[in-house]
C-alpha cells in the first residue's frame, strides 16, 4: 500500500509553511496567487487530501450522521437512505450505515461504534422500545 501523503510533504515540496498550506485549503488567510497556485499544483501532484480525523479534532465535528436501520434487506429502507444522503451531501455531510437486524445487541454495538466515531447525527430505526439510554450518550 501507497503511503498517504501529509501536509508537511505538501509543504515542503511547495517551499511554504505548513500553515500556509492550511490557509490555502481552508481560506482562511490571504496568500499570494503564485503562492496558491503552487500549493494547489502540489496538492494535485502529490494527491494529497486533508485528513477527515485531523480536521474534526480541530472542528470538533465529523460531518458523519449514523444511520441504523432494522433491515438491510427491506426494500423501503434504500429508498429512504438514498433521501436522505441527498440532503445530506448538500451539506457536506457523509453517511455510516448498519442494520440491527431487530436485536437490541446489534444496535448496542452499532451504537457505541457510531459514538465512539463522534457522529454529528443519528437517525434510529431502533430495535428497542426504550430508547432512554440515548439521553445520556
Amino acid at each position: 500500500m501507497e503511503k498517504r501523503t501529509r501536509l508537511i510533504d505538501v509543504a515542503k515540496m511547495a517551499n511554504v509553511s505548513t500553515a500556509t498550506v492550511s490557509h490555502v485549503i481552508n481560506n482562511t488567510r490571504y496568500v499570494s496567487e503564485e503562492v496558491r497556485q503552487r500549493v494547489f499544483a502540489t496538492i494535485k501532484e502529490l494527491h494529497y487530501y486533508p485528513s477527515d480525523i485531523a480536521r474534526s479534532l480541530t472542528t470538533k465535528n465529523t460531518k458523519i450522521v449514523g444511520i441504523i436501520i432494522s433491515d438491510i434487506q427491506n426494500p423501503f429502507y434504500g429508498l429512504l437512505i438514498r433521501c436522505i444522503e441527498e440532503v445530506l451531501l448538500e451539506s457536506d455531510y457523509n453517511i455510516i450505515l448498519a442494520s440491527n437486524d431487530e436485536t437490541d445487541l446489534k444496535e448496542d454495538i452499532h451504537l457505541k461504534t457510531f459514538f465512539s466515531r463522534r457522529v454529528d447525527g443519528l437517525i434510529l430505526a431502533s430495535a428497542s422500545e426504550d430508547i432512554s439510554f440515548l439521553e445520556v450518550m
